[in-house]
């Protein structure tokens, strides 16, 4: 069944980095439950009895901190949803099983509301040089760090009185963002013009083509100079985050919605939202300052 799991996460577009570490952490959580028994057992025969003993056995002998341990459960949660979706389980006894952690919950920052007020002034700020101001202008519309690094000249289309931000994510996902703002427009035509006279036309990088992924190396120099404009922390996932809980919460966009818009699968964004919900809940948009 791991192998149909596998092919299942595939088709849902999920990184292989990421199904070969699940498939190991099933394959480790099976193995426990065969040596268990002394058999191996099927899905359905597997007890909620069986879990809290491998997750206990991972914290007390192997010594497995919290934060690794919840994301162990985590796969197994998927596994058994699959095998309830595919019929190989009668119900998933999943949702209603819990296990004590000592992580301490993460909480979200950023109110997306106030800082989508700070975009002029940030995109004006003298002490930003453009890829500082591209990088955070692609961040505040939910790009990943990744896919920004890859954008190219060919993706940005100048219809005059807007510029179109149009490429495939990945994630393999079409992405088309409309940028009507005079101040975003002049400083998308300044990338497009630079690009036209680089020897490579990749929109956020230096001018030494040999030089790979721009932002990571840049990463923290960008971030202190964005966080000295803003006079507040700046993350790219946080801001993303962030976004997402705006969309849905001030936007009043679907779920369906903000995937195509994030290009992302539906799943994802379901499972996204979720994550998000809890760790904004205390953003409060009626008191959003200037």
């Amino acid at each position: 069944m791991i192998k149909a799991y596998s092919e299942y996460r595939e088709k849902n577009n999920i990184k292989q980095n990421t199904i070969k570490y699940e498939v190991e952490q099933l394959e480790t959580f099976l193995a426990f439950v065969a040596e268990r028994h002394e058999k191996s057992l099927e899905s359905f025969e597997i007890t909620p009895s069986d879990i809290r003993a491998y997750l206990d056995f991972q914290k007390n002998v192997k010594n497995v901190k919290d934060n690794t341990l919840k994301r162990k459960l985590s796969v197994i949660r998927q596994y058994f949803h699959f095998l309830w979706k595919s019929g190989k389980l009668p119900y998933d006894f999943m949702p209603k099983f819990e296990y004590k952690f000592n992580v301490p919950e993460k909480t979200g920052f950023t109110n997306y509301q106030d800082l989508e007020t700070k975009i002029e002034s940030v995109l004006m700020d003298s002490r930003l040089i453009l890829n500082d101001k591209l990088y955070f202008m692609f961040a505040m519309i939910g790009i990943k760090m990744k896919d920004i690094e890859a954008l190219k000249l060919e993706h940005l289309k100048d219809q005059g009185d807007h510029i179109v931000l149009l490429f495939t994510n990945s994630n393999n996902y079409v992405v088309e963002q409309r940028f009507d703002n005079l101040i975003e427009i002049g400083v998308l035509l300044q990338a497009m013009e630079r690009s036209m006279f680089r020897d490579h036309d990749i929109l956020v990088g230096s001018t030494n083509q040999k030089e790979p992924n721009y932002i990571r190396s840049n990463l923290k120099e960008i971030y202190n100079r964005l966080e000295s404009v803003l006079s507040q922390p700046f993350k790219g996932e946080e801001i993303r985050l962030s976004y997402i809980h705006y969309l849905y919460k001030v936007k009043g966009m679907t779920i369906e919605e903000m995937s195509e818009a994030l290009g992302t699968s539906i799943a994802s964004m379901a499972s996204t939202l979720k994550v998000v919900l809890e760790r904004y809940k205390h953003i409060d948009y009626n008191k959003a300052t200037n």
